[in-house]
């Protein structure tokens, strides 16, 4: 995705069955934007990241460990994890 460029949330991606899709959009050495249409019960394992993490629910609903601590979201909510040095589940809920 360049610079300036306009794009509608919708458009991103969509849900394969069984499967989770990503699509990176920005990839900087200071920080990535990456977009995740996870189908229902799948799962990212634990990472880390070098930066703060932006999660935001555009369906559905999730739920998310991060160091140890598990909560769920639902469509329309986001976090801002800082140093985000620990997710250790995601997990779609659609």
């Amino acid at each position: 995705m360049g610079d300036g460029k306009v794009m509608k949330v919708t458009e991103l991606g969509e849900y394969q069955e069984d499967s989770i899709v990503s699509r990176t959009l920005v990839d900087r050495p200071s920080a990535t934007v990456t977009f995740f249409a996870f189908w229902k019960n799948q799962r990212l394992r634990e990472h880390s990241v070098p930066f703060d993490a932006l999660l935001m629910v555009l369906e559905g609903e999730m739920e998310v460990t991060i160091a140890g601590e598990p909560f769920r979201s639902k469509r329309g909510n986001w976090c801002l994890c800082r140093q985000m040095n620990r997710l250790d589940q995601l997990q779609g809920a659609v």
